[in-house]
């Protein structure tokens, strides 16, 4: 059975992650023009032209990182790169002579720091490997070597441990925030699993239940009527009863080892049970459901797309009231909605990392010829409704 993709916690923590070096970074650079500007008698045109493709870089970083596409890496090893590359071209941008002392720093030393940091947001394994080690050594030796000065060493080894323990403290907390929020993640997506199994299970004791009750009354209503049988006319008619009895038992043993289906009613009474169990305020109202048959892939496919909506109503939308509709009264057609009165958001703006809407709704129903409206919109609730077949 295909896992579903809970992803709140990863996703809140990356958003909020994102959004706080967008913060910090935008202080940070505005720093570092104040202080290029502060210096403008050391450095030519190519240092303004090293400013305006990082101020580029780190306004694409603030756009993005509020945007739909709030996990896109660009432009965060934009601006790495950017901050690297003006250090190594720091020799090209200078003019004449540094001041001596160790209190000078040229000003894109403001940005070596946050570079690091800028890279090791993007979660990849180089960040850490390989450009924090790269723009702290490159750094070293250009100040070693451009700034000057008898304790230019020292100051630059001061420079480049801050900038390690740094980078690297604030790399590794993210590094622990991530692994806690995915392990929570897992949780969850345990947790929809189990309750799309206990489901399945319910779904086909209910069969076995219908099947019994059947079973019990035929047989019941044939002793019934052969006990109190009299004349000839009632013992043929009684003799009929038992042999359509008969058969209508086969027909019933053949519907039972059909283990690839199950009916609507089932299937309906089961996501009743388990909605409930995610959640007891979530209100399930089950309008209609016959005994039609479906198959177990269908039926899994429209409990994991109706559980995942579920889930994200009582994950994302801060909702008062989720209420979910069960109803298949034409042509076997099944229609499923859950509606909240959340906080709602913009459809067409949803980003590449809801893959709980994506993957586990729109998809899914997708695959098995339905069709899934995801309807909502700022401060109006949502309402997910799940058709099949289209």
């Amino acid at each position: 059975m295909s896992t579903l993709l809970a992803s709140a916690a990863s996703n809140r923590l990356e958003a909020l992650a994102r959004r706080l070096f967008a913060g910090l970074l935008v202080l940070s650079f505005l720093e570092a023009v104040s202080n290029q500007f502060a210096q403008r008698e050391y450095f030519n045109m190519a240092s303004d032209v090293a400013l305006a493709a990082m101020a580029i870089a780190v306004a694409g970083v603030a756009v993005s990182a509020w945007g739909p596409k709030s996990r896109n890496n660009f432009w965060l090893w934009a601006y790495a790169g950017s901050s690297l590359s003006a250090i190594l071209f720091l020799p090209i941008m200078k003019i004449g002579e540094f001041p001596g002392g160790s209190e000078f720093e040229p000003w894109v030393w403001w940005t070596v720091g946050t570079a690091a940091i800028s890279a090791g947001i993007t979660d990849k394994r180089i960040a850490y490997t390989v450009f924090l080690p790269v723009i702290c050594i490159t750094w070293f030796f250009i100040h070693l070597f451009m700034v000057g000065g008898e304790q230019a060493w020292l100051s630059g080894l001061k420079n480049v441990l801050y900038v390690f323990l740094l980078a690297g403290g604030t790399i590794g907390l993210i590094v622990l925030a991530r692994d806690w929020a995915r392990g929570v993640d897992s949780a969850s997506s345990n947790l929809i699993s189990s309750h799309i199994e206990k489901a399945k299970s319910e779904a086909v004791e209910k069969e076995e239940q219908l099947i019994d009750s059947l079973i019990h009354d035929s047989v019941l209503h044939t002793f019934i009527t052969s006990a109190n049988a009299k004349s000839n006319a009632e013992k043929k008619a009684s003799a009929k009863l038992a042999s359509y009895s008969i058969a209508k038992l086969q027909q019933l043993e053949r519907v039972d080892q059909q283990v690839g289906s199950v009916t609507v009613l089932g299937l309906f009474q089961a996501i009743k049970n388990a909605a409930r169990a995610m959640d007891e305020s979530v209100e399930v109202e089950l309008k209609a459901g016959g005994l039609d048959r479906i198959t177990v892939e269908v039926g899994q496919a429209l409990t994991e797309a109706t559980l995942q909506a579920v889930d994200n109503a009582i994950s994302h939308s801060n909702a008062t009231k989720i209420a979910v509709t069960l109803d298949s009264q034409v042509n076997s057609e099944i229609e499923i909605q859950v509606v909240d009165n959340g906080i709602g958001f913009r459809p067409q703006r949803l980003s590449e990392d809801r893959l709980g809407i994506r993957i586990s709704i729109l998809a899914k129903m997708e695959i098995i010829g339905g069709k899934a409206d995801v309807v909502s919109s700022p401060k109006a609730g949502t309402s997910v409704t799940l058709r099949w077949p289209k």
